[in-house]
């Protein structure tokens, strides 16, 4: 009996071991799964943001093209614009949908002056901002017969993504 003692003693010890062995690749593939998981997980955020930053890219374009539309069908129907408008300064940035914000200026390229000849060219910038996305169009216009204003062809231009 004391033959099977020690051979018993040796199966007891083995049998330990394996039993760590185990306990250390369960712990070594749990370690792995959370890595998996973290790095999962930051991925998918760096997605959405970049996702958030395209639309926001979208919109703020949308809206600066739009709002170029708007202002020229505004000052095109107005005989005093050139008077009341400031040449190169911005106007107060006004709240848009979907939480933009717009503004825009006319500049006179050739003189700086915009109320001193009605057939000088004048363009036509917006800005729009939505989210951390900022987008500014223009567009030079100009007026053959000093009412009406006319887009030039080929004027329009993405001047800047701030």
């Amino acid at each position: 009996m004391q033959s099977d003692r020690p051979h018993n003693t040796a199966r007891v010890l083995a049998r330990q071991r394996r039993r760590g062995t185990v306990y250390v690749l369960v712990l070594g593939v749990t370690a792995l799964l959370i890595v998996f998981g973290v790095c999962g997980a930051m991925l998918a955020r760096s997605v959405a943001e970049r996702n958030r930053l395209v639309d926001d890219q979208a919109g703020a374009a949308l809206l600066a093209q739009s709002y170029l539309e708007l202002i020229h069908t505004r000052i095109d129907g107005s005989s005093t614009w050139r008077s009341v408008h400031t040449n190169d300064t911005w106007s107060t940035p006004l709240e848009a949908l979907a939480g933009g914000r717009v503004s825009y200026k006319l500049a006179d390229p050739l003189d700086n002056a915009l109320n001193d000849d009605a057939t000088d060219p004048v363009r036509l910038y917006t800005r729009a901002t939505v989210g951390g996305a900022v987008r500014v169009y223009s567009i030079e216009l100009t007026s053959y017969d000093g009412l009406t204003l006319e887009p030039v062809p080929a004027t329009l231009r993405r001047e800047s993504n701030e």
